[in-house]
């Protein structure tokens, strides 16, 4: 019996913590995920972005040591902006397996 009550007062609570978010509007949402006031909803980008990483942010990247983080900043610097992957080609020391193995994880804004 007591095992009972202990039950029921347990989900009675949760209940109550439920209906408090539902009036309150609270939201809980994943790491990366924003909630805007017009309920849209924004996923973070995790992707690095090649025109604005540092060179310890490209030594993250598979394969991407200090050489070729230092070359992929010199390229940036030398001809601008890179605009899609196929320029990372003209770094060199990334070849086409270098980057197949990166192309997911950037992004060229």
């Amino acid at each position: 019996m007591k095992n009972q009550i202990a039950l029921t007062a347990s989900a009675a609570a949760f209940l109550c913590f439920l209906l408090f978010l539902a009036v309150s509007g609270l939201r809980f949402t994943p790491a990366g995920v924003s909630v805007h006031a017009d309920r849209s909803v924004e996923t973070e980008d995790a992707r690095l972005n090649i025109n604005t990483a540092s060179a310890a942010d490209l030594e993250t990247l598979p394969g991407i040591g200090p050489a070729l983080s230092a070359a992929i900043i010199q390229q940036r610097e030398t001809a601008g902006n890179f605009t899609k992957a196929e320029d990372l080609l003209d770094v060199p020391g990334i070849g086409e397996k270098k980057l197949e193995a990166i192309r997911e994880l950037l992004r060229f804004d």
